[in-house]
């Protein structure tokens, strides 16, 4: 009954704040944890862990302002992690995190780039002698360098009627074409296994506590990067002898824009044999929502898939476009990959020094 009231209150808290996000972020949000929330740095089965994500969106043939058709107009982002986690002391239940995050987006024919370099820790403090229920608590800091090519940047002011090739003017660029500024985020996280196949868990992250300038002018007041407030939730239930039910839910908020994705895999147990080889499916449906002018819209349906094979995860999913936007992508969203993989440093203490930890 406990574990119910925490959900209801969980959710009811969640749904009453007004949330959104203009960041870089992924629709297997699960699978590159550290971006997520630092808190997640560490928590997992085994001793190190490997995440890598790329996605694709949008990356078709569109006409430019000078009738030009033009490829790599779209966005494509890739994020990879290193985490590890040790024992705070021998007698101690308590776990220490650290870890690191590259993360590199590309946007339109511009090339606007955004690459992130960070290192991340977390601390797991156990609150029940079973080693079933951790608080933590992580941040992460780093560098960021955003960088853009104003060469390719056409305007409508430059359009030459008489020949489309040679603009009428040139463009008025900014001074930087490139500038790097440091970053800090924290996070905190709640984290409950009930037995081998429930667990629940729960955290909220700030991103940008800094608040970093963003903006390539030089010499004037520039622009902050508004400070990005995540909210996430997961659970896993079991609804058949083999088939569990991980319901996840995720809501951004950054400055006056939020959006909300939530949805469930169903996770099909495949193999488990004495040998601890492991083989699972899962197949899930999530829907993403984005406010727009007149409230909060349906922004894109995401399908996804996954497979689980011993320490190795590999997943896929695409988001189908179903906002305005469509008349003009024609559906088309993006498509995401994900690998994850966690090792052991000596395979003889298997996971007997961890605790139990949630698999998404």
């Amino acid at each position: 009954m406990k574990i119910k009231l925490l959900i209801v209150l969980l959710l009811s808290s969640i749904v009453s704040l007004q949330i959104s996000a203009q960041d870089v972020h992924f629709t297997q949000y699960n699978e590159s944890p550290i971006l997520l929330n630092p808190a997640n740095t560490g928590f997992f089965k085994g001793m190190y862990r490997f995440t890598g994500c790329f996605r694709n969106q949008w990356d078709y043939r569109f006409i430019n302002n000078n009738n030009i058709a033009a490829r790599n107009t779209g966005y494509t982002t890739f994020s990879g992690g290193f985490d590890m986690s040790f024992k705070g002391s021998k007698s101690s239940k308590d776990m220490i995190g650290v870890g690191m995050l590259f993360l590199n987006d590309r946007a339109g024919e511009v090339a606007l780039s955004t690459t992130y370099g960070q290192l991340a820790v977390s601390y797991w403090k156990s609150i029940s002698n079973l080693k079933n229920q951790y608080i933590s608590g992580g941040f992460t800091m780093g560098f960021v360098q955003r960088r853009i090519d104003y060469t390719n940047l056409q305007l409508p002011d430059q359009y030459n009627p008489l020949d489309p090739q040679s603009p009428t003017s040139v463009v008025s660029a900014p001074v930087l074409n490139n500038y790097i500024y440091a970053d800090f985020s924290l996070g905190i996280k709640y984290f409950c296994q009930i037995n081998k196949r429930k667990f629940v868990n729960y955290g909220i992250a700030v991103n940008h506590v800094n608040q970093p300038k963003n903006s390539f002018f030089f010499g004037l007041p520039s622009d902050q990067l508004y400070r990005k407030f995540t909210g996430h939730f997961g659970m896993k239930y079991p609804i058949g002898r083999k088939v569990d039910l991980l319901p996840s839910l995720m809501i951004l908020k950054q400055g006056s824009w939020y959006e909300i994705n939530e949805g469930t895999y169903f996770r099909f147990q495949l193999t488990e044999n004495k040998a601890k080889e492991l083989m699972a499916f899962n197949l899930g449906l999530w829907f993403r929502q984005a406010n727009r002018t007149g409230g909060l819209l349906q922004d894109a349906v995401n399908l996804s898939t996954k497979m689980e094979y011993n320490q190795y995860s590999i997943g896929i999913s695409y988001d189908l476009n179903v906002s305005k936007l469509a008349t003009t992508t024609k559906l088309k969203g993006g498509v995401e990959l994900t690998l994850s993989y966690h090792g052991l440093m000596d395979a003889s203490l298997g996971n007997k020094r961890h605790p139990v930890c949630p698999v998404f």
